[in-house]
């Protein structure tokens, strides 16, 4: 299973201090997006770093190789972020040379702009 990060997880010593655990990693982009800010918790009362559509636009990342479906939820978990405010969504990643990756990456549904 592939995850396309930004933000801090594409640090991997960030992912190893939450013992989540990747065959490899490389980096990637994510082509008709932008980061933006948007609120994923109301608790914390701060923005984090997200994506959102935009067209002739591209998110610079990491592309991990995940060891099982276990650390895809374990970085949901991390995020502490409800089911219906973190969308996980499939998408295609050019990873440089070669053909581009089906990977999933997350998404806020609470987007703030």
């Amino acid at each position: 299973m592939f995850l396309f990060v930004y933000g801090p997880y594409v640090n991997p010593k960030y992912l190893s201090e939450k013992n989540i655990d990747f065959i490899s990693s490389c980096k990637a982009i994510l082509n008709g997006y932008k980061s933006c800010l948007s609120t994923r918790i109301d608790d914390w009362g701060q923005a984090m770093i997200d994506i959102e559509e935009k067209n002739y636009s591209c998110v610079e990342g990491v592309l991990y190789e995940l060891t099982d479906e276990a650390a895809m939820l374990m970085l949901h978990d991390f995020e502490k972020t409800a089911a219906k405010e973190y969308e996980k969504i499939l998408v295609d990643i050019n990873v440089g040379k070669g053909p581009n990756v089906d990977a999933y990456t997350y998404i806020s549904t609470k987007n703030v702009g």
